[in-house]
């Protein structure tokens, strides 16, 4: 193959050339960013026309000069055998191209060196609206050049996996070879775009087509030794033992190319062992997931009896050993029948199933030997625990089984032709109004989530310890939830230290290891106290939940918004748009805060699976802004379009509907925003904030 052509953007210092055109690079060129950068070489370029630099830079009244005087016209070729139309094209001039194609420039001309159109020219730079400008006038995308490639395969080369979704949306045929027999699937596979390659699969690419080599597309993404791509290649059913024109299997390839690491990693991660063969399965996923849920019910007791019946110094030892050995027994023979790869833990209700243990524990000490002991001294004391274990009971199941908030997905291909062409009018269609793997228009303050591959209206975040994901819907049972734990575990404590004040007030014993006033519950009721422990630690990454929660709805944000708040501004980031500076939709003025981003991010400064799964990172996070001391970018602190007030984001929060009944669970993705009741599935734009009298009166002066 050819030289891979880098996915990631170009240098905005560097000059933009045609790419296959018969000059390069372009004299007086101008990246998609509108940046004019001069020529590396003055002295081995052909002439460049007045027309032609007109077009570069996307001077429409220039060209209309031009043309209108009698000068040029909008049909002629330049030297190099090009036309005015593939410049403005290539530079991602959307005026220009209008005004060149309404003269009666020809759209499908082939011209320079490869013979490519100026179709051709804007799907290599990946600048989806001067295509879609140009196929709705005409432009043949089954077209090819003196290579060979259509405006597909010129679109993988580009990596910009919008265009590529674009295109598909146009009817294109997903494997249509270039002559050396290589269908868009493997150049996606060899330059390593796992995006281009999830979106060419999702579309029913052939993972079985050879070209003349004999190389599958599996045997190209091992060239490139991108796992993600290795992976979903034989996730489709690609053969791992084909063998290549020269004798060449994908595991001989993996050998010589030195990416074994990958391709090794691949092959576990789809559900297959090291030498390629299905890894059988004896469990579904159903019993996975119960006996992962049910484990901890087993694995908590067991502790609690280890630590009574042996001394700490050996106690100890056990107690690891059966935690490890519990998760190496649902590593190796439990999880792989449904999860693979490093996060199967976290998509397992393994977590779920630890606080579910854990408040089965609690139930059972509490009805059969706290209850009976305390009832007559403390009955108010009971009465409120028993209220707030009911309600931590009630929310942790709805908040784990119920829908968060899946916004609708496209009912067919045309309705998802439609919603992009709709974005693109609006210019939007970008990462951050278009989920590029379930083609839906993403509503503002949804994001996709990985492990459910849906798009979750108003994301929140992704929460091990009820196993689901914390959307518009099941946000503020969650909420009670963490709240109801943080009041519940304290009268807990309460009410063990109540039932046993008498044995502690008599203990004469002597524990080693132990504080004195424990020792007589110990030797009296050993398990309830461990229980109730357990249960006090849990209050580590309770207070630091309800801390980030209650300050983060105060702030009218979310988690996930609050994370990209620093990286990306409020909205995320908004790869792989090529939106042209001349689109018309530039033309409203837009809130600063609704468009500010910042392209350098810090990187996260607690990386351990253990620190995210405590929200610690997140506290620290929320700390620094609540209180302060934050030393990340000063522009973001006025960058949240959607707080309108303390009083306002928690009345939003809570009482969406001005009803005071906090369970009430809403139909589809209804929320309240600035006072009002909206669908978060269908939210394209954020209510206007009120003004404040001062701001009224400055207008007026």
């Amino acid at each position: 193959m050819s030289e891979k052509k880098s996915s990631s953007s170009p240098d905005e210092n560097a000059p933009l050339t045609a790419r296959g055109s018969a000059v390069e690079p372009v004299e007086s060129a101008v990246s998609t960013q509108g940046d004019i950068t001069q020529p590396q070489s003055q002295q081995q370029e052909p002439q460049v026309t007045e027309l032609v630099r007109a077009a570069q830079l996307g001077n429409v009244n220039e060209l209309r000069e031009l043309i209108e005087n009698g000068s040029y016209t909008a049909q002629d070729i330049s030297p190099d055998g090009t036309t005015a139309l593939h410049w403005a094209a290539i530079n991602n001039r959307m005026a220009a191209c209008k005004y060149l194609i309404e003269q009666g420039a020809e759209v499908d001309y082939k011209g320079g060196e490869l013979q490519a159109t100026p179709l051709h020219w804007a799907c290599r730079n990946g600048l989806v609206y001067i295509a879609h400008l140009l196929i709705q006038h005409g432009a043949d995308p089954l077209r090819t050049d003196s290579q060979g490639f259509n405006a597909l395969h010129l679109a993988v080369h580009s990596s910009n996996v919008l265009l590529v979704i674009y295109l598909l949306h146009q009817s294109m045929p997903v494997d249509t070879p270039d002559p050396a027999g290589r269908t868009a699937a493997h150049w996606a596979a060899y330059q390593g775009d796992a995006l281009s390659i999830d979106c060419l699969l999702n579309w029913g690419a052939n993972v079985k087509i050879t070209d003349t080599l004999g190389f599958t597309a599996l045997h190209w993404s091992i060239v490139r030794g991108n796992k993600m791509c290795i992976k979903r290649l034989i996730e489709e059913g690609s053969d791992v033992f084909a063998k290549s024109n020269d004798g060449k299997s994908p595991h001989i390839m993996a050998e010589e190319m030195r990416t074994v690491p990958a391709f090794q990693g691949a092959l576990a991660e789809a559900g297959r062992l090291p030498n390629g063969s299905v890894r059988p399965k004896f469990l579904t996923k159903k019993a996975v997931d119960l006996i992962t849920f049910l484990t901890p019910f087993v694995v908590l007791p067991l502790i609690f009896m280890l630590f009574h019946y042996f001394p700490v110094l050996l106690g100890v030892p056990l107690c690891l050993a059966l935690v490890i050995g519990t998760m190496m027994v649902l590593k190796r023979f439990i999880l792989p029948n449904a999860y693979f790869g490093h996060t199967m833990f976290m998509q397992s209700p393994l977590l779920a199933g630890v606080f579910a243990g854990s408040c089965f524990l609690v139930m059972v000490r509490y009805l059969f030997f706290i209850l009976p002991a305390t009832l007559a001294t403390a009955p108010l004391l009971n009465v409120a625990f028993t209220a707030t274990f009911a309600t931590v009971i009630y929310c942790f199941f709805r908040a784990m089984l119920m829908d968060p908030g899946y916004v609708p997905k496209p009912l067919g291909v045309t309705e998802q032709r439609r919603v992009i062409e709709e974005l693109i009018e609006r210019g939007e269609y970008d990462s951050r109004h278009f989920c590029m793997a379930t083609y839906v228009r993403k509503p503002l303050r949804a994001k996709y989530d990985r492990f459910s591959k849906r798009v979750v209206a108003r994301f929140d975040h992704v929460c091990p310890w009820v196993n689901n994901v914390i959307g518009v819907r099941n946000h503020r049972v969650f909420l009670i939830y963490v709240i109801s734990l943080f009041i519940g575990i304290p009268l807990l404590d309460a009410l063990y230290f109540n039932s046993y004040a008498s044995v502690l007030a008599a203990s004469t014993s002597e524990c080693p290891f132990a504080p004195e006033f424990l020792c007589g519950v110990l030797t009296e009721d050993y398990f309830s106290t461990y229980t109730v422990a357990w249960a006090t630690a849990q209050l580590t990454w309770v207070t630091l939940l309800v801390f980030v929660q209650l300050i983060q709805i105060a702030r009218g944000m979310t988690t996930n918004e609050a994370s990209n708040l620093h990286k990306f501004g409020f909205m995320g980031a908004d790869d792989f748009s090529s939106l042209p500076l001349d689109h018309h939709s530039l033309d409203t003025a837009t809130a600063p805060g609704e468009v500010t981003a910042f392209k350098s991010a810090k990187k996260r400064r607690c990386h351990s699976t253990l620190a995210r799964i405590l929200g610690v990172d997140q506290f620290v996070n929320t700390a620094q802004e609540a209180f302060g001391k934050s030393s990340r970018h000063p522009a973001a602190a006025n960058s949240n379009p959607v707080d309108y007030g303390v009083m306002r984001n928690c009345a939003d929060f809570w009482f969406p509907d001005h009803s005071w009944n906090i369970f009430k669970i809403y139909d589809r993705g209804y929320g309240g925003l600035n006072g009002n009741m909206v669908d978060y599935y269908e939210l394209w734009e954020f209510p206007k904030k009120r003004q404040s009298d001062y701001e009224m009166v400055a207008q007026q002066v």
